[in-house]
C-alpha cells in the first residue's frame, strides 16, 4: 500500500507525515526564510517614496518570492511519493504551495486543503491518520 501524506505548512516550516495502515514517518523541512526587514517600517524602502526606493523593494520582493518557490519545490518533491495528500496550516502558505504544485503537475494528489493553527507534531500525525483512516488514534 502506498503511503498517504499530511502536510502542515507555514512560511518557516513544513511538517510532512507519511502514513499507511501500519506505519508512520515524519519529515520536517525548514525554509530558513528571513523576514523582509524594512518593508513596513519608516526606515524601509517606502520611507521617502523616492524613485530610487522602488527598485530596492522590487529586488527584495523577487528574492523573497524566489526563496519561497525553492522552499515549495523542496516540499513538493517530498510529496511526490504520496498516494494522496492532506494540506493544512495557517494563512497563505498552503495556497501558495498548491499553486506551485500545479506548476509541478502534482496538484492532482491533493485530497483536501484546510486552515489550521499551530499544532504539535503529534497533533499533525493524529489529524493525518484520522483523515485517511477515519479512526481515532
Amino acid at each position: 500500500m502506498k503511503m498517504k501524506a499530511g502536510l502542515w505548512i507555514d512560511h518557516k516550516k513544513a511538517v510532512i507525515v507519511f502514513v499507511d495502515d501500519k506505519s508512520e514517518k515524519k519529515v520536517v523541512l525548514k525554509s530558513n526564510l528571513e523576514k523582509i526587514v524594512g518593508l513596513s517600517s519608516n526606515k524601509g524602502p517606502f520611507a521617502s517614496f523616492g524613485r530610487r526606493d522602488f527598485p530596492k523593494y522590487d529586488i527584495v520582493s523577487r528574492d523573497f518570492t524566489g526563496h519561497l518557490n525553492n522552499y515549495y519545490d523542496m516540499v513538493s518533491s517530498q510529496l511526490k511519493k504520496a498516494a494522496g495528500i492532506l494540506i493544512f496550516g495557517p494563512g497563505q502558505p498552503k495556497n501558495e504551495l498548491v499553486k506551485r504544485m500545479g506548476k509541478n503537475k502534482i496538484s492532482g494528489l491533493i485530497k483536501k486543503k484546510e486552515t489550521a493553527g499551530k499544532m504539535t507534531d503529534a497533533q499533525i500525525a493524529a489529524k493525518v491518520r484520522r483523515f485517511f483512516f477515519r479512526r481515532a488514534v
